[in-house]
């Protein structure tokens, strides 16, 4: 059984067997009121970022509610090489929240939210910390020692602008099922669906999804996508008949792919 996996602001990583405080309040409710830890447990720790290891509950201070660990074994923190990132247009509460969950899980390295022109909800400054927290939580469940990144939303412009600075080393696919991007795809020779493995992106730096609201790319994006990016590296793709909502689409696109 995996062990269970906890996110420490500020994690030291002291040489093997050695023992230090942690006094995160959320960590002690996790841990101990929530999960019921005690001393002897093994568990890991990770700072998202770049410290991770595996560690013993040495001992437990009820009253000051801090918890002594000893490490047992440094663990490395590999970032994905392409890097996966997600454009995930805006859309309402509480399925924004079940996005970031389920994006978390699926492995995604970078989360950018898009105001996109049918994008209904607005961006709040209050979103940012709601996010981050549901990346934190999705990220221990999921035992996953390094955290997505979540970036300040973007409009259109400055996405396009995004993607046209790195176009040489990234690939973009936009996911719609519209009758206007079929017909983009239909107009182009000799199209293929993309063929769904990650040995063919291996060279670059990053594959990138861009997925609109639930009432889908307007015609007026799809078009500035497919005419302002490098077309060799920017494709309108479909995942298949079904029709996916906007939370899930960017999952089921990185559990295809990757």
């Amino acid at each position: 059984m995996a062990l269970p996996l906890f996110r420490i602001n500020e994690l030291k990583i002291p040489n093997l067997n050695e023992t230090y405080e942690i006094s995160e309040k959320s960590f002690w409710q996790h841990l101990i009121l929530a999960q019921r830890h005690k001393k002897g447990d093994k568990i890991k720790l990770t700072d998202g970022i770049n410290a991770a290891g595996i560690f013993e509950i040495h001992q437990i201070n009820s009253k000051n509610k801090t918890v002594f660990v000893k490490i047992i074994k440094i663990l490395k923190v590999i970032k994905s090489k392409p890097e996966k990132i997600v454009v995930q247009a805006i859309i309402k509460s509480p399925a924004d929240a079940l996005a970031i969950d389920l994006l978390t899980q699926s492995g995604v390295d970078k989360i950018i939210p898009w105001k996109a022109e049918k994008s209904i909800a607005k961006w709040k400054d209050s979103h940012n910390k709601k996010f981050l927290n549901q990346i934190i939580s999705s990220s221990e469940q999921s035992r996953r020692l390094l955290l997505p990144q979540l970036e300040k939303p973007l409009k259109t412009a400055e996405l396009l602008s995004f993607l046209k600075h790195n176009t040489n080393s990234i690939k973009v696919f936009i996911l719609d099922n519209s009758d206007y991007s079929e017909k983009i795809r239909n107009n182009i020779t000799q199209y293929e669906e993309p063929e769904f493995q990650n040995s063919k992106f291996r060279k670059l730096d990053a594959v990138v999804f861009i997925v609109g609201p639930e009432g889908g790319l307007s015609a007026k994006e799809l078009s500035l996508f497919r005419n302002s990016l490098d077309k060799q590296n920017c494709e309108i793709i479909s995942l298949g008949e079904n029709i996916f909502k906007s939370s899930f689409a960017g999952a089921a696109a990185l559990l295809k792919f990757f």
